[in-house]
């Protein structure tokens, strides 16, 4: 049995003490980790070191001391604050091994491989490569974890004692409020988007509908649950699977609110059925990738979808009494004021209650972002805080004029319906 550290080296790190009510960046679990977590604690001693929660870079060392392995998930705005962590851990413990994995490690590894202070890198799915590489079967430095496609059912219940007591932020529904994940992998491929990609395949991998509700189950049970967040990134993509998952809910008797993500077109598609099921057995908010009201910028994008379904979109939603969390970008590669001005008259019809525009950032591994690079238009001072979503974090990529995304972004936010 190994002595196994799993670290989540998070862009928000040594927040401690910073007030997490309404930011969900500071107390959402991170499912990736833990379901890694929950995997390998069957045969060895794991801890989860969550830096949102440490005070500074001496503690950090301190609780670090004594660990075989010490594994790290990280997105590339994580990335700066992961090689310091990785640097020090391999200073003072010498003797730790260190493996890295996540979006950043999956499509940029060599970030991570010209240290001599990693040991491994993985890309892709990261729970049976993992196990294989602590029970010596893997030595290579760079390792594919697509390899191996895990059984979301074998994977035991998440442990949220690990983590900080989950929050629903400016979701304001009831509390205790837990986020799950009920599959992975996307049918689609939008061009800006990573979520096919990073698993490696286009067939969605479903837990069992009796596995996700007996982690309902088991926090109605342990907390008197009040709500949770399904955070898939699409969640509707089978309906039959919904249809089924609304049937237990409801079977359960404990009145639940929920919220879901999917896509404007399986919105209307599931107009007559699936979504007013969902409705009535405790669906309160949809987040919707509206993402534009060009149809030219959709099909930038391949959203496969219009403007018009995401009109359509709106209409079922208020139909059917949900609140909208929106999406949107502002920024792509040739887009011009008229594309934006038709995105506002799409955020003007639907007033959503959360309105979450971005500028459109050119994630590594996506159809876009190879695009940007063939036209030269990547900026060559983009950092790793560059990739964080939101709007604020400034210029993207060359030729686009950010006073007027921001001064379209900001207009969007004007038509926010807060309810609260």
């Amino acid at each position: 049995m190994k002595k196994i550290a799993i670290i989540y080296p998070s862009y928000y790190a040594f927040q401690h003490g910073r007030n997490p009510t309404l930011d969900w960046a500071m107390n959402w679990l991170q499912h990736g980790l833990a379901t890694l977590v929950s995997y390998l604690r069957q045969w060895h001693k794991v801890s989860l070191i969550d830096m949102r929660k440490l005070r500074d870079w001496d503690e950090f060392i301190h609780i670090m001391r004594d660990y075989d392995y010490a594994l790290f998930g990280c997105t590339t705005p994580d990335y700066p604050i992961a090689i310091t962590a990785m640097k020090l851990i391999k200073q003072e413990y010498p003797k730790t091994k260190i493996i890295v994995g996540g979006t950043h490690a999956t499509y940029l590894p060599d970030d991570f491989a010209k240290h001599d202070f990693v040991d491994h890198v993985v890309m892709g799915e990261g729970e049976i490569a993992m196990q294989k590489i602590i029970d010596g079967e893997l030595t290579d430095k760079k390792i594919s974890g697509n390899t191996w496609k895990i059984d979301l059912n074998s994977i035991p219940p998440i442990d949220r004692s690990d983590w900080d007591v989950e929050r629903p932020g400016a979701l304001r529904m009831k509390l205790p409020f837990i986020t799950i994940v009920t599959a992975r992998e996307c049918v689609y491929d939008c061009s800006f988007c990573t979520a096919r990609s990073f698993f490696g395949g286009k067939d969605p991998r479903e837990r069992s509908v009796e596995h996700v509700m007996g982690e309902i189950k088991e926090a109605v049970d342990d907390m008197d649950l009040g709500s949770f967040h399904i955070n898939d990134d699409n969640f509707l993509q089978n309906n039959g699977w919904a249809r089924k998952f609304a049937d237990q809910l409801e079977q359960l008797k404990h009145p639940l609110e929920f919220s879901m993500q999917g896509r404007a077109d399986l919105i209307y598609f599931n107009r007559d059925r699936l979504m007013p099921r969902l409705a009535e057995v405790g669906a309160k908010w949809v987040f919707v990738g509206f993402e534009s009201g060009s149809d030219r910028i959709l099909k930038l994008y391949n959203k496969r979808s219009n403007a018009e379904m995401n009109y359509k979109a709106v209409d079922v939603l208020r139909e059917n009494g949900y609140k909208i969390f929106a999406n949107i970008m502002f920024g792509a590669p040739g887009e011009m004021e008229e594309d934006m001005k038709k995105t506002i008259e799409l955020v003007k019809y639907m007033q959503p209650e959360i309105m979450s525009p971005a500028n459109y950032t050119p994630y590594h591994g996506t159809p876009l972002r190879k695009y940007c690079e063939e036209k030269g238009l990547l900026m060559e001072e983009l950092g790793h805080a560059d990739y964080q979503r939101g709007a604020s974090t400034g210029a993207k990529i060359k030729g686009v004029d950010y006073v007027l995304t921001d001064l379209y972004a900001g207009l969007a936010k004007t038509w926010e319906k807060r309810v609260y």
